[in-house]
């Protein structure tokens, strides 16, 4: 029971101490942050206005639509800057998916790697 409230007034008292925080404390800072983070989210998307549809199919469209098909988005009435101006690559317009999945994958190890720099640079002064 005593350790439950100990708990409690670490957690109530971790906002707000701000910078001068412990570090052994961060995740409780974590853990009291990160519900307001949500619910100001959640507010803030009830809260404002929703973008007009025919902007969101044209986005959606742009999304879609690789390279090299410029005129499939003429078609549909999506304003095209280089119409024309490109040729898809063909791995991107045979093999779309692969293309997607591929650079995701080189994306994270990218990103893991960062992760891994951070760390050790991290870990030069401790």
């Amino acid at each position: 029971m005593a350790r439950v409230a100990g708990l409690v007034i670490v957690f109530l008292g971790v906002g707000f101490a701000g910078i001068y925080a412990d570090k052994s404390l961060l995740h409780y800072r974590l853990v009291a942050f990160l519900p307001a983070g949500i619910i100001a989210l959640v507010i803030g998307s009830l809260l404002g206005a929703p973008h007009p549809k025919d902007k969101l199919d044209k986005f959606y469209a742009l999304i879609k639509t690789p390279v090299g098909r410029e005129d499939e988005l003429v078609e549909q009435g999506v304003d095209v800057v280089y119409a024309g101006a490109s040729k898809g690559h063909p791995w991107e317009l045979n093999h779309g998916r692969a293309v997607n999945v591929i650079g995701f994958a080189i994306a994270f190890v990218i990103s893991l790697l960062f992760v891994a720099l951070l760390w050790w640079v991290g870990s030069i002064g401790a």
